[in-house]
């Protein structure tokens, strides 16, 4: 590798260390704004929490953060699909998938540490 591809590979691994290691806070706000719209359905916090979710799907693919950007989407999908607050299946399926987002969370952590 040359100087200026290493120097380019050393910033990304910087990029990607960073945005890894702030995982837990924008989970932390989908997790607030779900909570929100459980107790009082608003439009405004409904597009927050949309655009929490299609973010985090987004930039955790292009970091190659790959379990955590598939589960992002997965919930993108289903939110996408309600239209007001939803039924006791939407929100199952929401926990769900904010669980097992949660979870390849800690384990991207894991594999961060152990990488840098």
């Amino acid at each position: 590798m040359n100087d200026n591809s290493q120097i380019v590979a050393d910033k990304l691994a910087i990029l990607r260390k960073s945005f890894a290691k702030n995982l837990p806070e924008r989970l932390d706000k989908i997790r607030h704004h779900w909570t929100a719209l459980q107790v009082d359905w608003q439009a405004d916090v409904f597009n927050e929490l949309h655009r929490e979710v299609h973010s985090l799907a987004g930039a955790s693919l292009t970091y190659g953060f790959v379990q955590p950007g598939t589960i992002a989407r997965q919930l993108e999908k289903v939110i996408l699909h309600l239209t007001s607050s939803p039924d006791a299946e939407q929100s199952q399926e929401i926990v769900r998938l904010l669980s097992t987002l949660q979870q390849a969370v800690e384990q991207t952590e894991k594999e961060m540490s152990v990488d840098f």
